[in-house]
């Protein structure tokens, strides 16, 4: 499976890196889910969770290509939080913003997870939506969310 190597880095410096695996290998395409879905979890992340924040720092594709680095701006996201799977697992996400605001699901992580949306990929958007759409049936409220931080404007390596 071909995997997506996504670094995060805490307020004190220090660097967590995920392999999350790539959603097109498993079942040929990326899932999208529309701009009215992003505002509804934005309106629900601050008011529904505790957020932990981190910064996204590198984000690197199947074929090795840098997507984002601390000198190049994309819009991805990362998200990592508890959801009932069988058993309660840490479910990871990279999300990338498009210019019209929809989502589209690049890559998942634990390989549990990426197997049975193999065989189901609606299965990939589940706890996703559950977060918006039902957030009293997420019982760890705890959400890890990872951003690239902001570019400085005029900065001209933008």
């Amino acid at each position: 499976m071909k995997v997506w190597k996504v670094t995060l880095r805490s307020s004190n410096g220090e660097k967590q890196v995920f392999n999350l695996i790539d959603l097109q290998d498993i079942v040929g395409q990326y899932l999208v889910f529309k701009s009215e879905w992003y505002n509804k979890f934005l309106e629900h992340l601050e008011s529904s969770y505790t957020l932990l924040p981190l910064t996204l720092e590198e984000v690197i594709s199947p074929d090795g290509v840098p997507v984002l680095t601390p000198q190049k701006y994309a819009s991805y996201m990362f998200l990592l939080y508890k959801y009932m799977f069988k058993r309660y697992l840490p479910v990871s996400y990279l999300l990338r913003v498009d210019e019209k605001r929809n989502v589209h699901l690049m890559a998942v992580y634990p390989k549990v997870f990426a197997e049975a949306i193999k065989g189901n990929p609606i299965i990939a958007k589940t706890p996703l939506e559950t977060l918006v759409t039902s957030p009293e049936k997420v019982k760890f409220k705890q959400l890890i969310i990872a951003i690239p931080p902001t570019p400085k404007s005029g900065d001209k390596n933008d």
